[in-house]
């Protein structure tokens, strides 16, 4: 079984035991799609679009993506929330697989890395938009309530 085939098996296992989780007051949501802005370097050095699919319950979020780097990686994390109105504030705090070093893109493998990844997500409605911030990557996403 190749990296890829074990991580995406070890998603779909983690999204599976999170369905065994008791439910509460919050919705389950999907994140699809992702567009960046990199904030400290020239956007033409990194890849602008995500191809970002999450899966977040309760306060957990596990998902796919290309960084910003071109490279598939998968993301486990742990969301701290306060809601201000419409206005949802979060804190990711998690790990990431897939970058080649944890900051720039030295090495020759995927390495574990820790994320800490603020958001702010506007939740008026099912389809909502969402900003994280991702390293110095800005990203723009749409959460969907399911």
């Amino acid at each position: 079984m190749t990296k890829s085939a074990t991580f995406t098996a070890l998603l779909i296992g983690i999204v599976f035991c999170f369905l065994l989780i008791p439910e509460v007051a919050r919705p389950d949501a999907v994140y699809l799609g992702g567009i960046s802005t990199h904030i400290a370097s020239p956007d033409s050095q990194y890849n602008q679009s995500h191809d970002l699919i999450a899966y977040e319950r309760n306060v957990y979020l596990v998902g796919r993506f290309k960084n910003s780097y071109n490279r598939t990686s998968y993301v486990a994390a742990k969301g701290w929330h306060e809601h201000r109105g419409y206005l949802r504030l979060s804190l990711f705090v998690g790990g990431v697989y897939g970058y080649r070093s944890c900051y720039g893109d030295e090495g020759t493998e995927a390495r574990l890395c820790p994320m800490l990844a603020p958001s702010a997500t506007y939740t008026r409605w099912r389809v909502q938009p969402a900003v994280f911030l991702f390293g110095e990557a800005l990203v723009l996403s749409a959460r969907v309530e399911i």
